[in-house]
């Protein structure tokens, strides 16, 4: 199992900027320097559980969805939060199109 840390560190930098936080803020928060934030979320360094956990809780998210593209059983959470993201400034007939659009390209993968 790989951990892709730019991966969870985007989603990190994501999950801060939904919630209105700096940098500065998130690392007064779990107690590190805005420059180790700052390699977090770029995926220049690795972090501990403990760190982790700490950011999650500061943050109000999951760990499923900090990891949700390493452990195999968060594939909804990943699929569900990356088609929200996408699909959220789309009208219904803009969503209803990129729906069969996924659903051709899937049956192709499959052939």
């Amino acid at each position: 199992m790989t951990i892709d840390y730019q991966a969870l560190g985007q989603r990190i930098k994501e999950s801060r900027q939904k919630n209105s936080l700096t940098q500065e803020r998130l690392a007064e928060a779990v107690s590190v320097s805005v420059q180790h934030i700052s390699k977090i979320e770029n995926g220049r360094t690795k972090l501990s559980l403990p760190m982790l956990l700490a950011i999650a809780d500061t943050l109000g998210t999951s760990l499923d969805y900090l990891v949700c593209d390493v452990v195999a059983s968060c594939k909804d959470i990943l699929v569900s939060n990356e088609w929200k993201d996408i699909l959220e400034d789309c009208s219904f007939e803009d969503t209803k199109k990129l729906l069969r659009i996924m659903r051709t390209v899937k049956n192709e993968l499959t052939k």
